[in-house]
């Protein structure tokens, strides 16, 4: 006799599992990083090293070895040249050979000085050696000469006879350009023709600003401020663009 209350009933169907997808590439990269993992300490170490030294970062550690080593007898090298201790530090050094850098760059500069000096001198008859004061002082005593025969005075002409003489032929050439005869012109006359020539120029500055404007000559101040402000726009634009 069956006792099992259970035997009789039906069970009920257990319904089928579904079929499971393959992995996508996504997953299997993401399987990769978890079992490859971050780089360990060491490995971090090894890439610093490498960067510190400009070394690839999967330079070896045999290969970061060498390069320490060679680092460490350019040091010596640099420390030796400087006049340093050779287990000088290397900010020590770099100063140093900066200083000698400066000292060797004036040393230079004195050098085409003295040469630039002694061509100086040799074009006046002067010792190579000669100061920078001795060959300026004969420059300009040469110069005076020249401007000395140059204005019909005697070579030997006193700066304040060279002085005067110039003065006076620079008035001479102004009273030509004016149109006026240096013989018979007064004061008055050149003083008039000045000041005609001043607005002369004044006159054609102005053309030549409304013309660059775009203006014509009868253009009026206020046609001149305007467009000068436009053409200042303008300007500022095409900066900023």
């Amino acid at each position: 006799m069956n006792t099992n209350p259970e035997s009789g009933r039906e069970k009920p169907q257990t319904p089928s599992a579904k079929p499971t997808p393959p992995p996508s590439s996504s997953d299997i990269e993401g399987v990769k990083a978890i079992i490859s993992g971050p780089a360990n300490k060491k490995d971090l170490q090894r890439q610093g090293a490498a960067k510190s030294l400009g070394l690839p970062p999967d330079a070896t550690w045999d290969q970061i070895k060498d390069a320490q080593e060679a680092a460490r007898r350019s040091q010596k090298s640099r420390a030796a040249a400087a006049g340093l201790p050779l287990e000088s530090s290397l900010q020590d050094i770099l100063r140093v050979e900066k200083a000698l850098k400066v000292d060797a760059a004036q040393d230079e500069r004195d050098r085409r000085d003295r040469e630039m000096l002694s061509s100086r001198a040799a074009k006046l008859g002067l010792p190579a050696n000669s100061t920078e004061e001795v060959i300026r002082a004969e420059e300009m005593r040469l110069l005076l000469r020249k401007q000395a025969v140059d204005l019909g005075l005697s070579p030997h002409a006193t700066p304040d006879e060279v002085h005067d003489a110039l003065v006076k032929k620079n008035k001479r050439e102004e009273v030509i350009r004016l149109g006026l005869d240096p013989k018979t012109a007064t004061p008055e006359q050149i003083d008039i023709a000045r000041k005609e020539d001043q607005l002369k120029w004044k006159l054609v500055y102005k053309e030549q600003e409304r013309a660059r404007l775009g203006l014509p000559w009868f253009a009026t101040e206020e046609d001149v401020k305007a467009a000068k402000r436009i053409d200042d726009l303008r300007k500022k634009n095409s900066e900023k663009n």
